[in-house]
């Protein structure tokens, strides 16, 4: 579940970041001077606003990666029980031969 919350966040704001350019690029194509672009121009805008939004997503990705909490690191240590570190020593298990012993 914790995985999708980041590629919401991706999407979402390479989305937001697409949608923003486009808005800036009709702002200012309206106010040149000069209507005709050639394909090579257009070809450099799109690109420009392709990179613009995934930087924008990888961005927001890094934020909440960081601001989710992160899990226990496992250890391959024993866990002390609540018995061992109020100072009481820990009880023995008994095996099946012990505990049959024990019952005779």
């Amino acid at each position: 579940m914790s995985s999708v919350v980041p590629k919401a966040a991706f999407v979402v704001a390479a989305l937001a970041a697409a949608a923003l350019y486009e808005c800036a690029l009709r702002v200012l194509g309206a106010a040149s001077e000069i209507k005709a672009f050639s394909a090579a121009q257009i070809a450099v805008a799109l690109a420009y606003g392709c990179v613009l939004a995934v930087w924008a997503g990888a961005e927001a990705t890094f934020v909440v990666h960081r601001l989710n909490p992160r899990a226990p690191v496992s250890t391959t240590e024993p866990i002390e029980s609540a018995d061992e570190e109020a100072g009481n020593p820990p009880v023995p298990h008994l095996d099946e031969d012990h505990r049959d012993q024990r019952l005779a």
